[in-house]
């Protein structure tokens, strides 16, 4: 096996590990700030195993009998009134979706906290899995979009958008 692939496979392996740990670290710290205001703690996407279930789950396609109780939605417009929860996690979900301020704005409405696990721009995986439409990166309480893929977004799928084969330039910036 060629040596650069050896450093590849290691650089992706050590940066899929500590993004998982960073993802339990969230989702705990999202918990501990429902739990500190006295609500329930929303998590949208489902976590597959990687971390728990939240009071509510909201996805696209909810798998059966993951979650106690999940609730089929969309990010970018959640079918709960404004701040219900006392906080959001959500986990590799934002990339996805056709409108990322929207969902962003969706997600400050109906919780007092939002945390978002996100995958690093620099990840080969980030590059090549298929549906992210954007790159995000973070600066204190800011979010940067960079479109990756254009996106058909008439067309649901699984993570919310099907990309079509065409990187497109810029950063957006949310505040």
């Amino acid at each position: 096996m060629p040596r650069w692939l050896l450093y590849l496979l290691g650089w992706e392996a050590g940066w899929y590990a500590f993004q998982l740990m960073q993802r339990k670290a969230r989702f705990a710290q999202a918990q501990a700030a429902a739990r500190a205001v006295g609500k329930p703690l929303l998590v949208v996407g489902q976590p597959y195993g990687q971390y728990p279930c939240g009071d509510v789950t909201l996805d696209l396609k909810p798998p059966p009998g993951e979650c106690p109780v999940e609730k089929q939605g969309n990010i970018e417009s959640i079918p709960y009134p404004d701040k219900h929860f006392g906080a959001v996690f959500v986990s590799h979900v934002v990339e996805h979706v056709c409108n990322p301020q929207k969902a962003l704005a969706e997600l400050r409405r109906v919780a007092d906290h939002v945390f978002i696990a996100y995958p690093y721009p620099w990840r080969l995986a980030t590059l090549v899995i298929p549906g992210h439409a954007w790159l995000m990166s973070k600066s204190g309480d800011n979010y940067t979009f960079r479109p990756w893929f254009k996106t058909n977004c008439n067309t649901p799928t699984y993570f919310g958008t099907k990309p079509a084969p065409t990187a497109l330039g810029g950063w957006y910036e949310l505040r």
